[in-house]
Order: structure tokens, then C-alpha cells, then sequence
């Protein structure tokens, strides 16, 4: 595992460094491999260097855009990092962490009941709070899908609009939850 993870920040640093270096990786299976990764780790600190390379691969070219979108599998694997339900804090809280929200009985359920008044009702809420190594997990990929949506912003031409809204929809589409 500590070979691995230092391969990963080499990678890293060579997709950074070499435009060139970075496709051998994209060619190489190196979304597959490194979302597999981070997918299966446990480490946070693991699971951010393999979304740092996840960024350096896709600011390198506009080839790892149309490799991250063209795999089904990494946009998955892209989306079920983002599950705040994998949380620690919400899966281990930690003292109060639980709030009571009160229902108001305004949900389609209480409107369709005829002649029945909604009834007001506390429940405990589970609330996902996110550690700081969580937090920065989110804005990679935020930071990833921000970089395959703007690929190719510089030209304004039709195609390139086009080229984007796909993308974006592409995103949008993609549901493993």
C-alpha cells in the first residue's frame, strides 16, 4: 500500500509536469484504476491524492475530459465519493449530533387527505456533518467536474456550447444512488 500511494503522488507529479506523461496515465486505465482506489480506501488522505490526480489528468488535456465522461464507471465511482451518507460523522456521530426538526404536514401526503388537519410532529433528523478531509474530497470533485464541464471554454464557437451542455447533461444523468 505505501508503494501505491507513492506511485499515486508520482503520477500526480508527472501528469502536472508532462502533458505527455499524463496521457500515457489516461491511456493507461488511470481514471479507472485511481477512482477504483479511492473508492475502495479507507485513508482520506489516500482518497484526496487520488483525486488530485484525477484533476491533473483532467486540466492536462481535453482528451481526459472526453475520457472521464466517455467511462459511465468513473462518473459513478465520481458521484458515490460525493454520498455524504459515507460521512464519518454521520455514520459515527459523536454526542448530540442528531437536531430535531419539526414537520410542518405540508408534504403532498397530508394536502391529498381529505378532511384531515396535518398534524405537527418532532422527529430526529440525522444531519451529514463532513470532517475537513471530507470537505476537501467534495471540492476535488467539484473542482473535477467544474474542469470537464469548462474544457474547451477559450473557443465560443456553437459546437463548443453544444459540446458543454452535453456534458452537462451527461453529468446530470449520471444516478448510482
Amino acid at each position: 500500500e505505501e508503494i501505491r500511494n507513492e506511485a499515486l503522488l508520482l503520477h500526480a507529479d508527472l501528469a502536472t509536469a508532462s502533458p505527455a506523461c499524463a496521457r500515457l496515465i489516461l491511456f493507461g486505465e488511470g481514471y479507472d484504476k485511481t477512482l477504483d482506489i479511492a473508492q475502495r480506501e479507507q485513508e482520506i488522505v489516500v482518497v484526496q491524492d487520488c483525486l488530485r490526480l484525477c484533476v491533473a489528468l483532467t486540466k492536462s488535456d481535453d482528451m481526459g475530459c472526453e475520457l472521464l465522461l466517455g467511462s459511465r464507471g468513473c462518473l459513478s465511482s465520481l458521484v458515490r465519493l460525493l454520498d455524504l451518507r459515507r460521512g464519518r460523522k454521520f455514520r459515527f456521530p459523536q454526542g448530540e449530533e442528531e437536531e430535531e426538526e419539526e414537520e410542518e404536514g405540508d408534504d403532498l401526503d397530508d394536502l391529498l387527505q381529505a378532511g384531515s388537519t396535518p398534524d405537527k410532529k418532532k422527529q430526529k433528523v440525522k444531519i451529514p456533518y463532513l470532517t475537513d478531509g471530507e470537505e476537501e474530497i467534495v471540492s476535488l470533485i467539484l473542482d473535477i467536474l467544474e474542469l470537464v464541464i469548462r474544457s474547451g471554454e477559450e473557443d465560443e464557437s456553437e459546437s463548443t456550447q453544444r459540446k458543454r451542455l452535453s456534458r452537462i447533461k451527461t453529468i446530470i444523468s449520471t444516478d448510482v444512488l
